[in-house]
């Protein structure tokens, strides 16, 4: 959960790379891997390692004719000079190796490289967006609903197809929604949550969505339901669907923890519809969540899009969007959940944008209820 405790969503390492140690060619202690730094790519030289002077002597020695060194010259055969030459090759051999081993393992890893800060913008912090369900490695800039450069970590392939399956089916208006888009690295496998999304702004007029990388990776159609599922939680979580700071005993429409939906909210008209009122007043808090009583609502409900769905309201509201922007074949109980999006033209565009994609009928794993 990020700095303003307002989580809207989870769907439900590496370690960092290890350093290279110290040559074996050295022979001085001082190259072991307490003397590397911090940084797993850096490499330091051994100390006392010679330093060449500007005329091609060893630093320090004056290079004077008339400073003779008396003592007797050392004297090598060629076969030590051979010797010596195949050493220091094969030396160099093992530091560049290890140097380019240490190069790959980040890579393979997905960026175990520590990341870096690349901008001084706040909403890339990832104290921001929350590291509850793993490292943020990667963080993109999306301004004016276009995704912009690298803002914090490492480059990502998969972050960026995620954005673009979201870009290619929403609307610019809606995108500019989102403030950054990023990715995690979840510590089990699988993964317990394999996206999130919340806001990145005390008014919540700002979002961030994060997936999971190797899971996007993994599941290409899992990772386009996923993200429009995320996306159903900011449109219906912005300012003028639900307002912050109200209490629960002063809400008339349903209360989700951190603030009451509107009267005229997609989320209301949604949960008054299709949920009875006994069901809403037991849906429990956001760090309520319990399997046994969704799975006791789905089996009782077969209009519901799965447990999942059954768990709370907003989940149903998502997986529900997320299926009818998709075409999802689903039984027909579950139909007027699918429907109901149609009544609204700003959301139905984004079904008619996946039709027009060929992004219909994705496999799922959507299951069924009753």
């Amino acid at each position: 959960m990020g700095e303003h405790g307002l989580l809207l969503d989870q769907r439900h390492r590496r370690t960092p790379g290890g350093q290279v140690g110290g040559s074996a060619c050295s022979g001085d202690p001082s190259a072991d891997d307490d003397h590397l730094g911090s940084h797993p790519l850096i490499l330091r030289l051994p100390h006392g390692a010679g330093r060449r002077s500007g005329r091609g002597g060893v630093a320090g020695s004056s290079g004077d004719t008339e400073a003779v060194d008396r003592r007797p010259a050392l004297s090598l055969s060629r076969r030590q000079k051979v010797l010596i030459i195949l050493g220091a090759m094969l030396c160099a051999g093992v530091f560049f190796g290890a140097l380019a081993g240490a190069w790959l393992a980040a890579g393979e890893s997905g960026g175990s490289r520590a990341p870096v800060v690349l901008t001084g913008d706040p909403d890339c912090d990832p104290d921001v967006i929350g590291e509850d369900d793993g490292p943020i490695l990667s963080v993109y800039d999306v301004r004016d609903g276009i995704l912009g450069p690298l803002c914090f970590g490492v480059e990502s392939g998969a972050v960026v197809d995620a954005w673009d399956a979201l870009a290619q089916l929403v609307p610019i208006e809606q995108r500019r929604l989102i403030g950054t888009f990023a990715g995690f690295d979840a510590p089990e496998d699988p993964p317990d949550v394999v996206a999130f999304a919340g806001p990145i702004d005390d008014a919540a007029e700002e979002f961030t969505v994060a997936v999971e990388i190797d899971e996007s990776e993994a599941d290409p159609d899992e990772l386009q339901l996923t993200v429009m599922h995320e996306f159903a939680h900011i449109f219906s979580q912005t300012p003028d669907q639900l307002e912050l700071g109200v209490l629960a005993p002063d809400c008339d429409t349903f209360h989700n923890g951190y603030g009451c939906f509107t009267a005229d909210s997609y989320l209301w008209t949604f949960a008054r519809r299709f949920w009875a009122a006994e069901d809403l007043d037991a849906v429990p808090g956001p760090d309520g969540f319990r399997q046994d009583v969704a799975d006791r609502r789905c089996l009782e409900n077969p209009d519901i899009p799965g447990a999942y769905a059954a768990s709370h309201p907003e989940e149903d509201f998502a997986e529900s969007f997320a299926a009818f922007v998709f075409s999802i074949d689903l039984p027909a109980a579950v139909h007027p959940r699918l429907d109901f999006f149609h009544e609204f033209a700003e959301l139905a565009v984004v079904r008619d944008n996946a039709r027009a994609a060929g992004l219909t009928g994705l496999e799922n794993n959507f299951d069924v209820c009753g």
